[in-house]
């Protein structure tokens, strides 16, 4: 959910589409995001989830842009995995 209103409210917090490359955030949009990406605009450490990412790019990213390598999903079948689902 966007949540861009309430983010005027909080002066020292980056504004969507601040860092190069990041989709622009709006209502009920779904992305698939590599684990590094989610790592870097959080500051958290997913370095151990990163490495055993299922996202197929993810492997690949190197010095990729945070954001250039989203998918956007409009159902299940748009995931991008190395595996197979089941339905």
């Amino acid at each position: 959910m966007d949540q861009t209103p309430q983010l005027a409210e909080l002066p020292d917090v980056p504004r969507p589409g601040a860092l190069d490359g990041t989709p622009p955030l709006g209502p009920f949009r779904t992305f698939q995001a590599p684990i590094r990406d989610i790592a870097e605009l959080t500051g958290l450490d997913l370095e151990q989830l990163a490495a055993v990412d299922r996202m197929p790019i993810a492997a690949t990213l190197g010095a990729a842009a945070v954001g250039s390598t989203w998918r956007e999903l409009a159902a299940m079948e748009d995931l991008d995995l190395d595996f197979d689902l089941e339905f």
